[in-house]
């Protein structure tokens, strides 16, 4: 005795003795077309969207590679340039940290695929951003500088990493911090 879920389902033994012409199958035509295309249309969609999150993070490395001077302890009078904030009043939406170069550090959760494009220096920068929004007092004069021409940045005295890390972080800046980090340490190793 067949099972009552399959009542509607052709009897096999009956399937077997018939042509194959006859044999009725489990999708019509038409259901058969619209997978295929539901199929394509979502391949196509996710590939799209991995080649626009790519060319995103290509133009974020780009526009960071070109604004970060590269100074290193070895270079000779070298002023490191500040940067300074516009004099025209820009609207912002609630929330947003004027001038920020990387704001989904504080949005979303980063995917290796999207750093994966991301410079040294880009990811050094996204890292002390994430900071900087929670008033981590850089120890290195060169950053703290930086963040200073932002007006939402306010160096808390004493404030440690671990102590933002525990009280300040969102679960999303945690993890994008860790997940940069790891990419940090990727490149600083080649």
């Amino acid at each position: 005795m067949r099972p009552s879920f399959m009542a509607d389902l052709p009897d096999p033994e009956v399937l077997e003795r018939e042509e194959p012409r006859v044999a009725k199958h489990w999708l019509s035509g038409k259901q058969i077309a619209l997978c295929a295309f539901l199929v394509v249309v979502g391949v196509s969609t996710a590939i799209v969207r991995s080649w626009q999150l790519r060319e995103l993070d290509k133009k974020n490395a780009v526009q960071v590679a070109d604004s970060t001077p590269q100074v290193t302890a070895s270079t000779p009078n070298v002023k490191v340039p500040t940067i300074k904030p516009s004099s025209t009043p820009v609207q912002v939406a609630p929330g947003a940290y004027p001038g920020e170069r990387f704001p989904q550090t504080r949005t979303s959760l980063l995917t290796q695929v999207e750093i994966s494009t991301w410079d040294f220096a880009a990811v050094r920068y996204a890292i002390n951003e994430i900071y900087a929004r929670h008033g981590y007092a850089f120890k290195d004069p060169d950053i703290r500088r930086r963040f200073e021409t932002f007006r939402w940045y306010k160096a808390e005295r004493g404030m440690t990493m671990e102590r933002l890390e525990s009280s300040r972080l969102s679960r999303t800046e945690l993890a994008n911090a860790k997940l940069l980090a790891d990419r940090r340490a990727l490149l600083d190793g080649e």
